[in-house]
Parts: structure tokens; C-alpha cells; sequence
């Protein structure tokens, strides 16, 4: 049995499953809770289920089955929006650059005028397309600092496996 713990964790009471806890440690960091195990969901946990082509509805499965009932809760509005924010935005590595392709208008504008990003130097191209100078490895560490879930693909926009440090490491066993 799983139970809300804060809005943005789910606490086990008791044993789980191997199968209910892989599905949870695939979208969330893993703490040790002594006797109880807590998991952590944060966009950059969501987003690093999506890189790791767990699709949107496995995740929402994986949120329903846990806590069911939970659909208009806190939680399920950050694993909502984390995967909205970060189908919008892709990187991918060109030669010396970055490319980050943004399917929504709005997004793109934001980018561009966001100060926070200006060590980024994106420009835009006639595509839409964003460019940046800086290494793929540095422009998605500023995005994802920012608030920005982004999703790494190739250049012929597939999904690439692991996706970096998108997703945090689980906690140690034993640790807190």
C-alpha cells in the first residue's frame, strides 16, 4: 500500500512488489526510509522516465495504480506538466553547436528572452530552429537548472537512451 507523503513523494507501507517497485523507481528517486521506502517524483525524475522512452500514459498508469483516486492531485500536476514542458523542447548535438527544436511558439519566444539562458547565445534559424554555440552537455545542464525539462535526441529526432543526468541517482540502500 503506497500513501501520499508531501505533494510531490508517495511513502510504502510495507513490502511492494517487484514489479510496483521497478515501475516506481522508473519514474522516481528511491529513498530509504528504514522501514517504510519513500519515492521522490520531480520533473527532472519524469523527464528522465520519458528520455528512458517510459511513454506518458506508463507513467500516469504508474502514478493511478499507485495512488489511486489521485488525479487531480498535487502530484499528478507535476507529472502532468513536467511531461507537457518537456515533449515542447529537444536537443540534439550538431558538429561544434546544439540545436533545440521548440513545437511551441510560445516556448520558443520565452527561450529567447529568457536572461537566465543568455550564456546559451541562441540564435535563430530560418527553420525556428534554436542554436547555441555551447556543447549539448552544457546547454541541457542550464535548461534543466532553469526549470526547462528538455528531451535529448538524434539528429533525426529519436529518443536517445539515458539521456545523461536527466533523472537523479536512487539513494544507496541504507542511506537517506
Amino acid at each position: 500500500q503506497l500513501y501520499p507523503d508531501g505533494p510531490d513523494s508517495v511513502i510504502a507501507a510495507g513490502v511492494l512488489s517487484d514489479e510496483q517497485e521497478s515501475s516506481l523507481r522508473q519514474i522516481a528517486r528511491w529513498h530509504s526510509g528504514g522501514l517504510a521506502a519513500r519515492f521522490v517524483i520531480t520533473p527532472s525524475s519524469v523527464v528522465g522516465a520519458l528520455q528512458n522512452d517510459v511513454s506518458a500514459d506508463e507513467i500516469r498508469a504508474v502514478l493511478s495504480e499507485a495512488l489511486p483516486g489521485s488525479a487531480d492531485s498535487p502530484l499528478a500536476h507535476l507529472v502532468n506538466e513536467s511531461i507537457e514542458k518537456a515533449q515542447v523542447l529537444s536537443l540534439h548535438a550538431a558538429d561544434s553547436e546544439s540545436h533545440l527544436v521548440v513545437t511551441d511558439e510560445m516556448t520558443r519566444q520565452l527561450l529567447l528572452s529568457d536572461r537566465r539562458l543568455g550564456t546559451l547565445g541562441l540564435s535563430s534559424t530560418d527553420d525556428g530552429t534554436l542554436r547555441s554555440p555551447l556543447s549539448g552537455d552544457q546547454v541541457r545542464e542550464l535548461l534543466l537548472a532553469e526549470g526547462y525539462p528538455v528531451l535529448l535526441k538524434s539528429a533525426d529526432g529519436q529518443l536517445l537512451p539515458g539521456g545523461g543526468r536527466q533523472q537523479p541517482e536512487c539513494a544507496a540502500p541504507g542511506g537517506g
